[in-house]
């Protein structure tokens, strides 16, 4: 007769490394982006805030996104740099247009 101890060893292995590879890696891919699902709807609401604030100031551009900034960083919201100017652009782009 022969050990079947191996075979379920490697099967049990083979089903670790499966869900290590694949699953994990597709599970932070969901969780980022829930997160700027989240960081989105946030800088929806700063953009929108700053732009009724300061409703009608001359060169207010950069004040406004000083204080999307600031609005975000009171929540704990941080994000690359880069991407989160995109977003806050993208945002005013849509007030603009709408």
């Amino acid at each position: 007769m022969f050990d079947v101890t191996e075979i379920a060893q490697a099967i049990v292995s083979l089903i670790f490394a499966l869900v290590g590879g694949l699953l994990v890696p597709y599970l932070r891919r969901i969780t980022t982006e829930a997160e700027r699902r989240s960081i989105r709807g946030w800088v929806s609401v700063a953009v929108a805030a700053a732009e009724q604030l300061m409703r009608g100031e001359t060169a207010a551009g950069v004040e406004k996104k000083d204080w999307v900034r600031s609005f975000l960083e009171e929540r704990g919201i941080t994000w690359n740099e880069d991407e989160l100017d995109a977003m806050i652009e993208a945002e005013v782009a849509k007030l603009n247009f709408s």
